[in-house]
């Protein structure tokens, strides 16, 4: 053990630590009787917090699917999926940005005149460059 390992902790935390660690073994042998500890969450009332619980609820299941396990989807969100599903057009080729022919050409820099201009007409105009003081 190195030297600053030594120097984490006291004898006494250590102590506690190992009592600590024995006592949840005992209380809680297995991580699903762990997780049975916690109490379920009601569903709240609020629209909002009620998409935020079901979205919580889908990626972090209280209980773990088994494979073979027919997933938990109501018949509504089974029948967009197969609608989205059958809308989605599939092809071997890319397309988009590969499909354009030519090189891109980067955009032409406002002339110095041009600049001038727009910086004589804001003059005139009363807009002024000064730093605040």
């Amino acid at each position: 053990m190195p030297d600053h390992a030594k120097l984490r902790f006291t004898q006494y935390e250590k102590r506690l630590f190992a009592e600590q660690k024995r006592d949840m073994a005992e209380l809680y042998p297995t991580p699903e009787q762990w997780e049975r500890s916690y109490p379920p969450v009601a569903r709240p009332e609020d629209p909002a917090l009620q998409q935020q619980y079901d979205d919580y609820a889908q990626m972090y299941p209280r209980e773990k699917q088994t494979k073979g396990e027919p997933p938990n989807v109501t018949p509504e969100q089974e029948s967009r999926v197969n609608q989205a599903l059958s809308n989605v057009e599939l092809s071997d080729k890319i397309s988009g940005a590969s499909d354009a022919g030519t090189k891109p050409v980067p955009n032409d820099p406002t002339p110095l005149e041009t600049a001038r201009d727009i910086g004589q007409d804001l003059n005139r105009a009363g807009v002024t460059m000064d730093k605040d003081k």
